[in-house]
């Protein structure tokens, strides 16, 4: 069977008798057992002076055809009971394309004896239907509806006008979609009731003197009376395009038509947000969740908006969303991703928008596919500037862990990424490569995560990175704790760290009594002691622990080193760690009872303690400090025997004091000859 330029080629059939009820003439050749279907229904009994012609419609699956046939009396042959029956055979493509089935009717012709052998070529139909409607008694096609779509889907009615029955079969045949319209036995006229194999649905009218058995009462309903509404038209409408598109992928078709016709009218007149998102839930729960894919998908892609309503996409998204999130297996992946790019292209909706409505779903669900299809399928330049919280961020990275490389991808503000950070190095990204990526922003506390997950590395990195990072600066407290690990790598680097002012007394703090003083080499605390400042930098207190450390190792010959570190020790940095450094060279260096003049370092560091109280620039201050400094030099000078050299000590103390005694209130004065009184048995 063939058609061009709108009309469709019938293959045609006749049977009756001849010698028995047979095939008299064909333009096809069938199988076996499709020609036996055919030979029986086209001879069926109906009672006499009941009717003189009927319809019937059947499927040949076999054959993959569908049969419209009309048979007639034939009371002219000589065995009683005979009948003629014209066949038109439709394959079920062209069937599809039919828009008015009915439109066959005309072609049917009564065969005779004389005429038997004339149906040798096939016979012609226009595929479009006519404008206009059918007129049938509108309570007797919604009973008929009713059964057809119900239950077992029998309809069995009374015969009543031929031209009526005949009208009600066609009308309800014209309605159905392409797989239900070739699976649908009818008969206009037969005296028992008919078993059809290969049917989905059945509508029988018993010609028969008999009551007809009682069926069901389907109760009225909303998709019921759309459908009755929408029969007698004999163009295709809207409904019917709706159901052939969309009942085909359903896994009870024909027991949802009335949910299709309810859905259909409920998203046509959808003009609201609300009234959309209540259509959708109705499918939700009219439709089984893993029913109608298509269906869902088109609605997740804005299929149901002309451009009037474009600016309800967004809506009909988030609503198809929250509607079907038990139906994860609803949405195709390429159509979805193709669909937001060309959405968020035309700028008719945001990705955040489609991501926030989407939010933290449940693993499994619609959502979580929907998300999936975002991280996986849509291009970088999209995803990488997206605006959305951290939690959705997080979840959009484990999906593809490739967007932590985005640069775009961060906040800027470290508050909004710190559990983002840990969800990066948790999904196994590179400390060093997140270093770098966030440097132009990041934070101290970022620094310290990132060096206590990271190796030497990180901390190199980090080190060098300071010059370009004032925040780095400002945060030392809270990542140059984390350093502690890397006693390497901060050696290497703490010169470096020494050049900013606010980095020196964290340093102090966290170097003493650290790994880090293991890493310190003596040519390093040369460097350290070596370190200038200008005068209006903080004391340098590395070359201040440089020299302390040195001490305390028991260097055989500090020389230079102590020489250096001294130095930077005594020039208005910190003098009050001199009494203490004095005190713990004498302990590791001089043996009870030695000769100062044998240790030149020590004796400079005294001359230095006792120079500070008469050469400073505020006296008065000194004399304050004195009491503790004096005990430690009361301690230093009994501990050795050249009092000759202690005693020279203390009368230049005294000697400058006085010149500069003028310069000190009396009150303080007394203090200073109190603290000195231990010295006069000198």
């Amino acid at each position: 069977m063939t058609s061009s330029a709108g009309v469709m080629w019938v293959d045609q059939v006749v049977h009756g008798y001849k010698h028995g009820h047979r095939q008299l003439a064909a333009t096809l050749e069938l199988d076996e057992s499709s020609a036996a279907t055919m030979l029986s229904l086209s001879d069926l009994l109906v009672e006499p002076g009941t009717v003189s012609t009927y319809l019937t419609g059947y499927p040949l699956r076999q054959a993959n055809r569908f049969v419209l046939a009309r048979t007639w009396l034939a009371p002219e042959m000589p065995r009683p009971g005979c009948v003629w029956t014209h066949s038109l055979i439709i394959d079920y493509a062209a069937l599809a394309r039919l828009e008015d089935p009915s439109r066959l009717n005309g072609l049917f012709r009564r065969p005779s004896t004389s005429l038997a052998d004339t149906f040798t070529e096939r016979v012609s139909v226009r595929l479009e239907a006519d404008r206009g409607m059918t007129s049938v008694p509108e309570e007797r096609l919604s009973n008929i509806l009713g059964q057809l779509y119900a239950g077992a889907g029998r309809g069995l009615f009374p015969a009543g006008d031929q031209e009526e029955d005949e009208a009600l079969a066609l009308t309800a045949w014209r309605q159905m979609w392409p797989r239900l319209r070739r699976g649908f036995f009818f008969c206009t006229a037969t005296a028992t009731e008919l078993r059809a194999r290969d049917a989905e649905c059945v509508l029988l009218f018993l010609a028969s003197r008999a009551d007809p058995p009682r069926m069901s009462k389907v109760s009225r309903s909303e998709g019921l009376e759309l459908l009755t509404k929408d029969a007698p038209s004999q163009k295709p409408t809207s409904l019917r395009k709706f159901m052939a598109r969309y009942a085909a992928d359903l896994s009870a078709p024909r027991l949802s038509a009335f949910a299709l016709a309810e859905i259909h009218s409920r998203l046509a007149s959808a003009r609201s947000e609300q009234a959309m998102a209540d259509a959708i839930q109705f499918i939700a729960k009219a439709l089984p969740a893993e029913d109608a894919k298509l269906l869902k998908s088109d609605l997740l892609l804005g299929k149901f908006r002309g451009s009037a309503n474009r600016e309800l996409v967004v809506r009909d998204f988030v609503s198809a969303l929250e509607g079907f999130a038990a139906s994860p297996n609803v949405l195709d992946t390429k159509l979805f991703a193709d669909h937001l790019i060309q959405l968020v292209t035309n700028r008719e909706v945001s990705l955040e928008t489609a991501i926030q409505s989407i939010g933290t779903p449940t693993v499994g669900t619609l959502g979580d596919v929907a998300l999936q299809v975002i991280a996986t399928e849509l291009p970088a330049a999209f995803l990488g500037k997206v605006d959305v919280g951290e939690d959705l961020k997080i979840h959009l990275a484990s999906l593809n862990p490739a967007l932590y490389a985005l640069p775009a991808f961060w906040p800027n503000g470290p508050a909004d990424r710190q559990g983002l950070l840990q969800a990066a190095l948790s999904a196994g990204c590179s400390p060093l490569d997140l270093f770098h990526l966030l440097k132009p922003t990041i934070s101290g506390p970022e620094v310290a995560h990132l060096l206590r997950r990271g190796d030497s590395k990180v901390a190199s990195a980090v080190l060098a990175g300071l010059p370009e990072s004032p925040a780095l600066v400002e945060a030392a407290a809270l990542w140059i704790p984390a350093l502690k690990d890397q006693p390497a790598s901060f050696a290497v680097g703490v010169e470096r760290l020494t050049s900013h002012p606010e980095i020196l007394e964290v340093l102090a703090a966290e170097v003493t009594g650290s790994p880090l003083e293991r890493a310190f080499s003596e040519n390093l605390f040369l460097r350290l002691a070596k370190l200038k400042r200008g005068s209006d930098l903080p004391p340098p207190m590395l070359s201040v622990i440089a020299l302390v450390r040195a001490l305390e190792r028991q260097t055989a010959n500090p020389g230079e080193l102590i020489r250096y570190g001294l130095d930077a020790t005594v020039q208005r940095s910190l003098q009050r760690t001199l009494p203490s450094l004095a005190q713990l060279y004498l302990d590791r260096s001089l043996p009870p009872g030695g000769y100062l003049t044998d240790h030149p370092l020590l004796a400079r560091l005294i001359r230095e303690i006792v120079g500070r109280y008469v050469d400073g620039d505020r006296p008065d201050q000194w004399i304050l400090d004195a009491s503790d400094d004096l005990h430690v030099l009361h301690r230093l000078l009994s501990d050795v025997q050249d009092r000759l050299y202690g005693r020279r000590l203390l009368k230049g103390l005294q000697e400058r004091t006085k010149r500069k005694r003028s310069g000190v209130p009396k009150a303080k004065s007394r203090i200073l000859d109190d603290v000195l009184k231990p010295f006069r048995f000198w």
